[in-house]
């Protein structure tokens, strides 16, 4: 299915129960937070675009769906004339310092959640991102499309209804959820090969993690070739924001219908449903900047809750391109060191807390990976460095000249070097921050058992 779910009659007749039993399903409270723009039109657009042709927003309808927004003060504190009839809004204040602290974030989207299940009765909490929306990116003719092939909000009905749980873990389609520098070396490979004259067909995303540099699933390494070659004023700012900031634009994720019965899941990212509360409201989420989330559903797997894979992702978009003089600036070179060793970190605490092992083999094993792929990407920079030698245009760099093909190698290059010393010093600390995060993984776990026997 490639359109709009209201334009097939299997889809209708898949929400049909929903809709002729609104007056009895519980109200949903979305709930973000965040400290960066929010653009709250285009997020309600969205949302009435994926209810469209269905009961929901039907004039004289009470409102089941509300929004609980923490933002910065620029954000509208009234809701546009045009949605009213389609969700109630709550507008709070979030004054956190930083522009993308997760953490703090998920601590004020708790605050919103007792505030929802003060004022709604027995709602569903809906926690998200404040970059997501409700489309959904398929791939139409071999290439990916945003399009709406299901109603996010009937399948969160129909998933109590058919999947009872506590919680359910979704996806997002579109830029990968991760550090760039988790996909840095996908991305060069793609930008620095021979282009195929292949056409882009559908086996393309059947690999799993094929666009995840550190993934231990991923089975095909082969140069893809490019979605598009379109001009762009400033390519080489372009293509060193997709290697080092906003992530590789040629590989997206992509929605495939699953049939299958959901599974249970411990990752969890920006789009998870809670259909039971307590899980939520007494089990602190992890004070990590990355990978956070994931610990706290193995926390709440661990006392109790019922955790499933919630096959419906939402759209996933990164923020505007970092200027290129930005780049060359010690701060954002900081702050890109910084997410790389907290995702490295954090993903080895999940595996250590998953399979209740040792920290430490875990971490320095993720370290050592991450320097070889550096090490890697500077190697293929310097063959690339042929390329340039030759005057040759026909190997990758999709569509850049020899000039600007010798800028980005350049710069790339300053960035890979910083990024080299940087792990090797991490590495050389690895022991230290082992004993300090396994020591508060037994925190973690002593705070969540004393909350859950507290309730009880």
């Amino acid at each position: 299915m490639s359109g709009h779910w209201s334009e097939f009659e299997a889809a209708m007749m898949r929400y049909q129960g929903i809709e002729s039993r609104l007056e009895v399903q519980r109200p949903i409270a979305f709930l973000i937070a965040t400290t960066r723009k929010f653009n709250l039109e285009a997020f309600c657009d969205s949302l009435l675009e994926s209810l469209r042709g269905s009961r929901f927003i039907k004039l004289g309808q009470e409102c089941l769906l509300h929004l609980y927004l923490a933002s910065k003060k620029s954000v509208a504190t009234t809701m546009p004339h045009r949605f009213q009839d389609l969700l109630t809004y709550t507008a709070l204040s979030f004054d956190e310092k930083g522009t993308n602290n997760i953490g703090a974030t998920r601590k004020r989207q708790i605050e919103l959640a007792e505030l929802a299940c003060n004022q709604l009765e027995n709602p569903i909490l809906v926690v998200l991102d404040d970059d997501l929306t409700f489309e959904t990116l398929t791939v139409m003719d071999g290439l990916p499309v945003k399009t709406y092939p299901f109603s996010y909000v009937h399948e969160v009905y129909l998933f109590a209804q058919n999947h009872p749980c506590d919680v359910a873990l979704g996806g997002v389609t579109g830029a990968p959820p991760l550090p760039a520098t988790s996909c840095m070396r996908t991305f060069l490979q793609d930008f620095l090969g021979t282009q195929s004259t292949s056409k882009n067909n559908e086996e393309r995303w059947s690999d799993t993690d094929y666009y995840y540099d550190l993934s231990e699933t991923r089975t095909c390494w082969q140069t893809w070739p490019t979605l598009s070659l379109n001009s762009d004023p400033r390519p080489v700012q372009r293509a060193l924001n997709q290697m080092f900031h906003s992530g590789l634009s040629n590989r997206p994720l992509v929605y495939t219908a699953n049939v299958t019965t959901p599974q249970p899941r411990i990752v969890r990212g920006g789009n998870t449903a809670v259909f039971n509360p307590e899980f939520l409201l007494k089990i602190d989420h992890p004070d990590l900047p990355r990978r956070g989330d994931s610990l706290w559903a193995i926390l709440a797997s661990e006392y109790g809750a019922t955790i499933l894979d919630f096959p419906y992702p939402l759209h996933h978009t990164r923020n505007a391109d970092v200027n290129m003089t930005l780049m060359q600036k010690r701060p954002f070179r900081e702050s890109l060191k910084k997410r790389m060793s907290d995702d490295l970190l954090g993903a080895s605490m999940q595996r250590a807390m998953f399979d209740d092992c040792s920290l430490l083999p875990i971490y320095l094993g993720r370290l050592e990976h991450q320097l070889q792929l550096v090490k890697d990407c500077l190697l293929l920079l310097q063959q690339a460095k042929q390329f340039i030698d030759d005057g040759s245009e026909n190997h990758g760099f999709w569509a850049l000249s020899l000039n600007e093909r010798i800028s980005f190698c350049n710069e790339a290059r300053k960035i890979l070097d910083s990024l080299k010393l940087h792990l090797e010093e991490q590495i050389n600390q690895v022991e230290v921050t082992s004993e300090k995060s396994t020591l508060m993984i037994k925190a973690m776990r002593y705070d969540a058992r004393n909350a859950m026997e507290d309730g009880q």
